[in-house]
């Protein structure tokens, strides 16, 4: 837990989605969904596409953040252009349902 906190402080991206991962899952941590969408929104800002799917799916979800179907599918959509092979097969199940 420490390096991640260490790696994602100092602007380490794939330390970010692992700490978001972390408190999403409860893994090594208390379970704390808002913490992980600060880290995954922090992700996000750096432009990475896994992020946006996660960060996507906790608006979907509603999980740490309320939920927002609009913005969930703008976080997917801007995944999928980024070429992000989740956020393409979410997009096409909700455009199915």
């Amino acid at each position: 837990m420490r390096w991640y906190l260490r790696a994602a402080d100092a602007g380490n991206v794939q330390g970010m989605l692992d700490l978001g991962g972390m408190y999403l899952l409860g893994t090594g941590v208390p379970k704390d969904e808002k913490a992980a969408s600060r880290w995954f929104q922090e992700a996000v800002e750096l432009g990475n596409p896994a992020a946006m799917f996660d960060l996507g799916w906790l608006y979907e979800n509603e999980k740490g953040v309320p939920r927002n179907l609009k913005t969930a599918l703008d976080l997917y959509r801007q995944a999928a252009t980024a070429g992000n092979a989740e956020a393409k097969r979410r997009l096409a199940q909700l455009a199915g349902s």
